[in-house]
This record gives C-alpha cells, sequence and structure tokens, in this order.
C-alpha cells in the first residue's frame, strides 16, 4: 500500500512538470523555468494541503494556503520571457 501511494504522489508530481513543460513549449512559462523544481514544489503543497484538509482544516485555511502558492508563481518561474 505504501508504495502503491507514493507512486501516485510522484505521478502527479510527473503530470504538474508535464503542464508546466508543455507551458514553456506553449510560451506561457518563461523558458528558463525549472519545471522539476516547480513541480516539486506545488506537489509538495498540494500533499500539505491535502493532510491538513484530512485533519479537519477548515475552508478558510485551505484557501489562504492556495493563494500563497500561487503568489510563490513568479518567484519560482523567474522573469517573464521577452
Amino acid at each position: 500500500m505504501h508504495e502503491h501511494l507514493a507512486d501516485e504522489r510522484l505521478a502527479t508530481e510527473h503530470d504538474f512538470r508535464e503542464r508546466i513543460e508543455r507551458g514553456i513549449a506553449d510560451g506561457d512559462v518563461p523558458a528558463a523555468a525549472d519545471a522539476a523544481r516547480i513541480a516539486a514544489f506545488y506537489n509538495a503543497v498540494n500533499q500539505g494541503m491535502a493532510i491538513q484538509a484530512r485533519d479537519g482544516a477548515d475552508r478558510a485555511k485551505l484557501s489562504a494556503v492556495a493563494g500563497s502558492a500561487i503568489s510563490a508563481w513568479d518567484g519560482l518561474v523567474g522573469p517573464p520571457s521577452a
């Protein structure tokens, strides 16, 4: 069971990475962005929010975490491409 859940968490991170890489290819995300690092960050946020929700965190708390993660985007992707 542990291995299955770990595989699922890695699959989610892989999906995040693929989507960021598609954004880079499409020109929506700066070319210098580190897709692996960004995906790992948002996967960690996602996992943390899931644990908090499981433990009873309310909507306001989870929304605040999500807002903070959204605010981190510009710092993670770097300056916009010219």
